[in-house]
């Protein structure tokens, strides 16, 4: 009935699996349990049994769960080559170890026959799973180093994986609370359409540290999936291939409190080197699980809780954190559905050519700890709409470059405070506020910005030193169409304390409802400026007194402080 040596619930108290006999392959059903590391030598087959009819005659009234290894400790299986793997697989899979169920008939293997196999290391042990095959089972491959819930989640293990192949499971396989050596399967993996997972399609790590030097990209575009935090540690350098999806699960973080809002969980926290230079064409992509238009539905098993949509959305998680001092590099990367897209709290580098949406701030930045430049060039951000969401949000003083962006459809553009920041030749569009600047310093510029169909307002710049020179404030080719009148506010000044000179100079402001507005008594400096074809009025001086006398209001110490303006064809 059985053509191999079948073992039902046992304990195995052995170290090593031969291959002694490769005709009778080692047939498990139920849980096989091995309190110890086990190793397994390269050529080796092992097959599992589905759960079986209690009347069977061949398990002598037994009915259990279908078959599992289950290690207590790490995992050695390492196949010799690609041509002498270790497999892993149904009992009803002819294909390797001959027909090992000639009672059973002509039964084809399935998805889900097996559970799995699974090992739980202590801390520093070391799973080595190199050119072995695991087909028909739930999960596959699980190595978790936090076997103990005492251990707060700081208990990792080591894991190398490679040259392996998973075709036909219920799920990738998932590294959980390991130290990762080396990720990603190679072109020796399976192809992606034997990836047939019930409720993950990918490779899922979870509360991993990367040590690795590289993030492979699977073959087909299989996707990387991430939960909880997964970390680069200081002095570990990261690069990641030009193609990888990576796919975060949408768990989240209960911070006890008694609101309803809880942060995502997941959350990619680099504090080494990190080099991710996409390709032109696809780029890397960092998105929420839910997100079906990257390599199509990597959580089929999915079920939304009552009120939660199945579709992605901002906050889905967390976002890619960048801290300490070591430089980052990314380029060419789609990054969707996030808390903030792009985090800086303590790091240089450099953000360029990313396509980053739908998250609640696309790139936020903290720079009170940061002693180098950040330079975020040539990206689009778009559609951060959410919980009055930024394309990019900068605090704190920094050595920061915004130049060549195009910003639109966000709840605020650009919004940046308490900083001396250079805002240059960026197209900021259609969101509810172009630019919010708040207590910029001594030395901060907004130069050759084109600023047009802001919903509210254009340039909303608040108790600052800046210059702001040569922008195009408002739909700069052609007027408006009737009834639409541009931004509410194309420029608006208003300082409520402190002893500010802004200083606003050769700027075109047209087609606005309100040209230019400036609601305080300072001493900004405004010359050279066209105001131009706005529809409700050119300039809008309302000081505390309500004294409208332009004469009166920029002259400062006997220095006229609002000349040479070309104020023309406005409706007042």
């Amino acid at each position: 009935y059985w053509n191999g040596r079948l073992l039902i619930d046992c304990t195995l108290l052995v170290q090593t699996i031969t291959n002694d006999n490769p005709e009778l392959p080692l047939l498990i059903y139920g849980t096989c349990h091995v309190p110890n590391p086990l190793a397994i030598e390269p050529g080796t087959t092992l097959k599992f049994l589905p759960t079986m009819e209690s009347s069977n005659p061949m398990l002598s009234g037994e009915s259990v769960e279908a078959g599992m290894l289950d290690i207590g400790g790490a995992i050695i299986a390492p196949g010799a080559s690609p041509e002498e793997r270790i497999t892993f697989t149904s009992v009803r899979d002819d294909s390797v170890g001959g027909d090992s169920n000639p009672g059973e008939g002509e039964v084809a293997p399935a998805i889900l026959d097996w559970r799995g196999v699974v090992a739980v290391e202590g801390n520093e042990a070391e799973s080595r799973v190199t050119y072995c095959d695991f087909r028909y089972a739930d999960m596959p491959l699980k190595i978790s180093g936090n076997p103990d819930p005492a251990s707060n989640g700081e208990l990792r293990a080591l894991a190398f994986v490679d040259g392996c192949r998973f075709e036909n499971n219920g799920n990738g396989p998932w590294l959980d609370y390991c130290y990762l050596d080396n990720i990603g399967m190679n072109e020796e993996t399976v192809a992606p359409e034997h990836m047939q997972g019930v409720k993950y399609r990918g490779t899922r790590f979870s509360n991993c540290h990367i040590r690795s030097e590289r993030l492979h990209t699977q073959p087909g575009g299989i996707p990387y999936i991430f939960a909880g935090l997964i970390m680069v540690p200081e002095g570990c350098s990261l690069t990641i291939d030009s193609d990888v999806i990576v796919k975060f699960d949408i768990d989240k973080v209960d911070d006890g409190d008694s609101n309803t809002y809880d942060l995502p969980a997941g959350k990619l926290k680099v504090d080494g080197y990190l080099l991710a230079p996409g390709n032109p064409e696809n780029g890397i992509v960092f998105t929420s699980l839910k997100d079906d238009s990257v390599w199509g539905d990597s959580n089929p098993g999915y079920v939304p809780a009552p009120g939660e949509s199945s579709e992605p959305a901002a906050d889905d998680w967390h976002g890619i954190e960048l801290d300490k001092t070591q430089e980052k590099i990314i380029s060419h990367c789609r990054i969707a559905y996030a808390h903030h897209g792009i985090e800086f709290l303590g790091s240089t580098g450099i953000v360029t050519t990313c396509e980053i949406r739908h998250c609640w701030n696309g790139i936020a930045i903290d720079a009170e700890n940061i002693t180098g430049c950040i330079e975020v060039i040539d990206n689009k951000v778009w559609g951060c709409r959410e919980g009055d969401g930024n394309g990019i949000w900068i605090r704190k003083n920094g050595n920061i470059v915004l130049a060549r962006n195009e910003c639109y459809d966000n709840g605020c553009g650009m919004r940046i405070s308490e900083g001396s920041y250079q805002i240059r030749n960026n197209d900021i569009h259609n969101n509810y506020t172009g630019i919010y600047a708040n207590k910029l310093g001594l030395g901060a510029s907004i130069i050759r910005n084109r600023v047009y169909s802001n919903e509210y307002v254009g340039i909303d710049l608040i108790n600052s030193d800046y210059i702001v020179s040569h922008n195009e404030i408002g739909l700069v080719d052609v007027a408006p169409p009737p009834g639409i009148g541009g931004e509410c506010y194309g420029l608006y000044i208003h300082q409520s304390e402190g002893n500010h000179v802004p200083i606003v100079t050769k700027n075109l402001i047209q087609y606005n409802r309100q040209g230019l507005y400036i609601g305080c008594d300072s001493q900004q400096v405004v010359y050279a400026n066209k105001i131009r074809n706005n529809t409700n009025a050119g300039v809008i001086a309302d000081n505390p007194t309500k004294a409208l006398d332009l004469c009166v209001m920029f002259l400062v110490n006997g220095e006229e402080k609002f000349r040479g303006n070309d104020i023309t064809d406005n409706d007042d």
